[in-house]
């Protein structure tokens, strides 16, 4: 048999294009059923042109092909070898979903789409006069491409209905052995086999405060617990409980954006603890269905922090323009040392302490044979505590103090509305061609509408993100916030 393919490819890769004999073609018909060794040496690729889609799509359904079988989204080409490039290509196989049409079907009935597909007719048309034109003109012989949307597929990638995985989270693919994912948003390790993920991710997406508007960043470990054991639904969901532990940590990432990198982006005011927090959670998969499942996560400050001297320039703070104002009782502070009113406060300074959510989760691929659209469905509660600390500076230390003690009119905020309490986001992702996605997101009374697309292969992404609060704007946020970071993804 081995000798036959290396024979059958040797052949079909010498011979001038268009020049199949009879046998030849029977052979070529047989290409569905050879060993997909063979099949994935030739040229292939997928087509995302809109048009060419809905056309081939048409043509399969008319020509009697089982509807439920073919995917307008997930349509390749398989090709023989050309000589040169400026020669058409000879289609020999189109698959549509997971049915394919044979070149003898494909010459009877799709002659004039075969046409466009090989690169024998320019898509284009406008192209198509503009080139014949020169090659009138020139003489020269006239170069005819594809012209059309396509995608090509390496030839060591195997041959399958779909290039699409049977993952929940695209920046953290369970499929591959090792993963590195690096964004200024995330930073993603997979360790090994393990089923461990390591991440650093900079802000409070959960609350609606993104990328250095929190102020914060947060390292913490995904350890899998328990493993699913159900033969359906094991790939894409590998563990039915995971747990993740770690901690939040103050950054001074936002505060002076003036002439910098980011300058064309505001200055936050908010801030995290700065004694840093813990950070814990679980995810829990029902074993009577694993797509959906539970989730708890929280994170609590270490320290009650009633005063203590800071360097104020690491801080987000609001000047105290009121200062010496008499009448406003914010501005008056009771020194400890002799009980006596002080007007000292020059500014204030808000800090993020515990937030948490706990939501029902529901994990959907809309063809769990050919995984390419995926959705997950979020709905639950969230909370987030805002406290507001005064600062004031001992000249006989000659240090700045944060307090929160023997100040009057300090602010806290929590839940208190019932906007406030309602966690709820939906995410959606496409690997059909080019492998995007999306996701929304309302929680604090927040929006947050996140994005990723390719823009080399998949392994080199832009991911955009955008916040803007849905009531009024507390002192502490920022209003609209927009922030795009290129994705690096390698796996192995």
């Amino acid at each position: 048999m081995k000798k036959i393919i290396l024979i059958l490819f040797l052949t079909l890769f010498l011979m001038p294009v268009k020049t199949f004999s009879q046998t030849d073609r029977e052979l070529l018909d047989s290409l569905t059923t050879i060993d997909s060794d063979l099949r994935k040496l030739f040229p292939r690729w997928k087509i995302c042109e809109a048009d060419l889609q809905i056309q081939l799509y048409k043509s399969f359904e008319l020509l009697g092909y089982p509807k439920n079988q073919l995917n307008m989204q997930e349509i390749e080409v398989l090709a023989a070898p050309r000589k040169s490039v400026k020669d058409p290509f000879e289609i020999l196989l189109i698959t549509c979903g997971t049915v394919s049409m044979k070149s003898s079907v494909i010459e009877k009935d799709l002659s004039t789409l075969t046409s466009y597909i090989s690169g024998e007719e320019p898509y284009d048309k406008t192209l198509k006069s503009v080139r014949r034109n020169n090659a009138d003109t020139t003489g020269k012989e006239f170069d005819v491409t594809r012209n059309y949307c396509f995608v090509e597929i390496p030839a060591d990638l195997p041959v399958k209905p779909s290039q699409a995985s049977a993952i929940q989270d695209y920046m953290k693919p369970t499929d591959k052995n090792q993963a590195f994912v690096i964004s200024l948003f995330e930073q993603n390790v997979k360790i090994g086999e393990t089923g461990f993920w390591l991440t650093n991710r900079v802000g409070n997406d959960e609350v609606g405060y993104q990328y250095y508007t929190a102020g914060e960043s947060k390292l913490f470990l995904r350890r899998p617990l328990y493993i699913n054991n159900d033969t359906k639904t094991r790939t894409s969901i590998p563990y039915l409980v995971n747990l993740y532990l770690g901690g939040v940590y103050k950054i001074n990432s936002g505060l002076s954006n003036d002439g910098g990198l980011f300058g064309w982006l505001p200055e936050r005011t908010l801030n995290t603890n700065p004694g840093g927090r813990l950070k814990a959670g679980v995810e829990i998969n029902m074993p009577f269905m694993p797509e959906a499942g539970i989730s708890l996560n929280a994170e609590l400050p270490l320290n009650d922090l009633t005063e203590q001297n800071f360097d104020r320039a690491t801080f987000g703070s609001s000047e105290n323009t009121n200062r010496g104002v008499t009448g406003v009782d914010w501005l008056d502070r009771n020194d400890p040392n002799d009980g006596r009113t002080s007007n000292d406060i020059s500014s204030t300074s808000y800090l993020l302490r515990a937030t948490g959510q706990f939501t029902m989760f529901y994990n959907w691929w809309l063809d769990e044979g050919n995984p390419e659209n995926f959705f997950r469905f979020d709905f639950g509660v969230s909370y987030a505590d805002v406290r507001q600390y005064a600062w004031y500076r001992s000249e006989s230390l000659q240090q700045d103090f944060l307090t929160n003690q023997g100040v009057r009119g300090l602010s806290t905020f929590k839940n208190s509305e019932f906007g406030d309490w309602i966690y709820a986001k939906i995410d959606y992702r496409n690997q059909s061609v080019y492998p995007f996605g999306a996701s929304l997101q309302y929680s604090n009374q927040h929006l947050l509408a996140k994005g990723f697309i390719p823009l080399l292969g998949n392994w080199f992404l832009l991911e955009a993100k955008y916040t803007t609060p849905l009531r009024g704007r507390r002192p502490y946020e920022l209003g609209s916030f927009f922030m795009i970071s290129p994705v690096f993804r390698i796996t192995l």
